[in-house]
Parts: structure tokens; sequence; C-alpha cells
């Protein structure tokens, strides 16, 4: 995995890739920032096609975005991935390449929830994924510094911690957090 993340105030922010990603996979996004109304987006030195999955916002507080490319053409390492966004001060990204994801249609559901609490979820009781072997991927943003762990990840059992990159120093108000994870799902 590869992450940004940036305090000074500016349009976009630039995840510089520290290993190739190689053609035919996936690349998956997660950014988080100041909840602030706007047009995001995500580009890459390849020019792969990003498509936003997933948003949530904790109105006044934070907005938490994920993004995808499939079947990539390849990226090498020191190439980038830029997520455009509205004027912002505090944000982070963290990107992953993923092999075997279904191309044809990847995306088969989402879902979102915002909270207060020290470990937000989703619970997910009811909901049946439509497709046999799948990659869940988790997204948390946060607002505080770098450091600050959604819940304890020595009790995340079923779940693969990517990255967690953030912003640091002033006060959590003045900061942003985000986090990747994901398990894979078989029938």
């Amino acid at each position: 995995s590869d992450s940004a993340q940036n305090k000074t105030a500016g349009l976009t922010l630039t995840v510089t890739l520290a290993a190739a990603y190689e053609a035919g996979s996936s690349i998956i996004v997660t950014f988080a920032c100041d909840d602030t109304a706007g047009t995001y987006s995500v580009a890459d030195t390849a020019l792969n096609t990003y498509t936003e999955d997933a948003t949530v916002t904790n109105s006044g507080n934070v907005t938490t975005k994920v993004f995808s490319a499939h079947n990539i053409a390849s990226l090498a390492i020191g190439n980038t991935i830029v997520i455009t966004h509205p004027l912002l001060t505090a944000r982070a990204a963290v990107s992953a390449n993923f092999r075997g994801i279904e191309t044809s249609s990847p995306l088969d559901l989402n879902l979102t929830a915002t909270g207060t609490s020290t470990g937000p979820q989703v619970n997910n009781t009811t909901t049946n994924t439509a497709q046999a072997n799948e990659v869940i991927i988790g997204a948390y943003g946060g607002e505080g510094p770098n450091g600050d762990v959604w819940g304890d990840p020595t009790t995340l059992s079923d779940e693969n911690i990517v990255a967690q990159n953030g912003t640091t120093t002033g006060g959590a108000a003045s900061n942003i957090t985000v986090f990747m994870m994901y398990t894979v799902a078989t029938a």
C-alpha cells in the first residue's frame, strides 16, 4: 500500500507509489478530509479510470470516500495517484493494489455509517454479497491525528489492515486520519 497526507491548504493530494501496480489488477483508494462540499476525483500517471464507490459524511466533521480502478494499465515505482478535491487543509489517503477482483461488475454493494464512538462500525447481518468470492473493503476517516486507531486492531480477527495515515501537530479538530482494511469473502 501507499499513502499520503497534507495539512497545507490545496486542491490535490498526491500519493507516490513505492511499489509497482501490475496491469490487469485493481486499485482501491480511501480518502478522508474535513467535511467540504464539492467535486472529488482520482487520476493516475497511467490514465486509469476511477469510480467513486462510496461516500459517507459525518456532517460538519469528516468526509470519507472510497474510489476504485479495475483492469488497470500498470503503474511503476514513482508513478503517482492524484486526488483532486475542493480547497482543503487536512486530508489523507491510502491506496492499495489488489489482484483477482471481478472487473466486469466489481462493485457488489456498499454500506456506510457515521458515529462518534472509538469503534464505529457497519453491522452487516442482513445483506448478502451477490458474488461467490469478493474482497470487502473497510474505510474509516476520523478527525484526529495519525496514530488514532479505529477500535483495537488486535480484535480485527477477520480483517487485514492495509494502512493508516493522517496528519499530525495541533489539536484533534485540525487533523484527519484515514484507515483501510480488507477481508476476502468466499462461497
